[in-house]
């Protein structure tokens, strides 16, 4: 007994340990898999000939056509399947370039969590771990229905229509966690209608709960525990994200709108068009919605001056969507008497997109003073101890691009033509509350946009 215990937990380890050498291999040696600032879109196929499911990756202006993601299985197109099938939710893992795909599935099918890799428009690997059955008690699709990543690399998700027997043990909402590779239930009572939206507020410590079929909205903390109302729309909740203030974007099935999460009540309607899906954009603060369309569904910018449609006709019905951020901070500040950090939520100069002359940066002092800062720019990065700070960029390649006070825009124009380039940035500034005289920003990798 004690011998079978142990070669079987001894399997359990070497699956382990082989799935994150891969892992390690792959994000080692491939290029990223999507470019910065672009969306990647999933679909369901519908049950009508011809349709296809699957993923899609969107210029975030609309200057090229859509590219279609080639190599995905059938429990992620959706063909040989009956009902709507496929890829039925989408997030993107800055931390090592994967694709974090739900499938929608038929009565009884095996729901599974993806974890994809592309190169060129083309999947090069697909890790799949098991979450749970789907069950039909209506018209709802059984599977994952929205998926956002944590900082530190791990997933929460909701699903719809599971049987009580798999890890979440009938639990709404789940917490993929990508070193074990294992999915546990964040535990919270059953609510009335079906679990179709999320998004988390790590700041806070809450999940947000969208119901489809009942248009509540609840709130959850992310370890679980008892969920509260705070908001009412109409019957069908689509899909939530989190806006630059918090408050939540919401897809119902007449607008999307954005809500007040202390007080329920609507701040802005941006359209009254039927979008299945939105995400907003760091780089401009602009909600980028997956509308469902009669034949395929369209792509759209949901700015203030009204809708933008960036590409039309992007596979079949629309799921979900997700966003490569074109600017991240990383590392560590030094602060002196405030904290300093880049404006990137929203940015101030616009898309880094090649051709944009006006494009900039911003660094903002916690307090709002206007102490005078070195802008560092390299094409490298470091964590070193210079002069009582942690400096963030590549000294080897790092040039100054002049004085600037905290809280003004950095002008950092992008020439036409420039290809996709990362670019390292931090801010040092005299500061006296450091004994050297000196406090610095996080760093700032910035990958310009073609």
């Amino acid at each position: 007994m004690m011998q079978a215990e142990f070669t079987y937990e001894g399997r359990n380890l070497m699956r382990l340990i082989s799935v994150l050498a891969v892992l390690a291999v792959v994000v080692a040696v491939l290029p990223a898999q999507i470019p910065s600032g672009h969306y990647v879109v999933s679909s369901l196929r519908q049950p009508t000939a011809g349709s296809v499911g699957g993923l899609a990756i969107v210029h975030p202006t609309g200057a090229v056509p859509p590219t279609i993601i080639t190599g995905l299985g059938n429990d992620l197109t959706g063909v040989g399947s009956p009902g709507y099938v496929g890829a039925n939710s989408v997030a993107y893992s800055p931390n090592d370039g994967f694709l974090i795909v739900g499938e929608g599935v038929p009565l009884g099918g095996s729901v599974d969590i993806h974890q994809i890799f592309v190169v060129g428009g083309a999947v090069v690997l697909d890790l799949p771990v098991f979450v749970g059955t789907g069950i039909l008690t209506g018209p709802e699709t059984p599977g994952i229905t929205q998926i956002v990543m944590l900082a530190n690399g791990n997933a929460v998700f909701s699903v719809a229509v599971l049987d009580n027997t798999g890890p979440l043990a009938g639990s709404p909402i789940g917490l993929f966690d990508r070193a074990t590779q294992t999915v546990s239930a964040i535990p919270m009572p059953p609510l009335i209608g079906v679990p179709n939206a999320l998004a988390v507020d790590e700041v806070v410590g809450v999940i947000y709960l969208g119901m489809w079929g009942q248009g509540a909205v609840w709130s959850v903390p992310i370890a679980g525990g008892t969920p509260i109302q705070i908001a009412q729309v109409s019957n069908y909740i689509w899909s939530l994200a989190l806006d630059e203030n918090r408050n939540l974007m919401i897809c119902n099935g007449s607008s999307t709108d954005r809500v007040d999460v202390q007080t329920g009540q609507v701040l802005e309607t941006f359209s009254t068009t039927t979008a299945l899906a939105v995400a907003v954009e760091q780089t401009t603060a602009d909600p980028i919605a997956y509308v469902f369309g009669a034949q395929a569904s369209d792509v759209v910018r949901l700015a203030s001056t009204g809708p933008t449609v960036v590409a039309s006709g992007v596979l079949d019905l629309a799921s979900g969507i997700t966003i490569v951020d074109s600017a991240r901070e990383y590392g560590t500040a030094t602060p002196g008497l405030t904290d300093y950090a880049f404006r990137t939520f929203p940015g101030v100069g616009g898309l880094p997109i090649a051709g944009n002359t006006s494009y900039a940066v911003q660094v903002d002092a916690a307090n709002g003073n206007s102490n005078l800062g070195v802008l560092a720019a390299s094409f490298g990065q470091s964590s070193l101890p210079v002069l009582g700070i942690q400096l963030l960029v590549d000294p080897t390649s790092a040039v100054a691009l002049g004085a600037f006070p905290a809280g003004a825009p950095i002008p950092f124009a992008l020439p036409a033509g420039l290809p996709p380039t990362v670019v390292f940035l931090q801010s040092i500034h005299l500061d006296a509350g450091n004994p050297r005289g000196l406090a610095s920003s996080p760093g700032l990798q910035l990958t310009t946009i073609q």
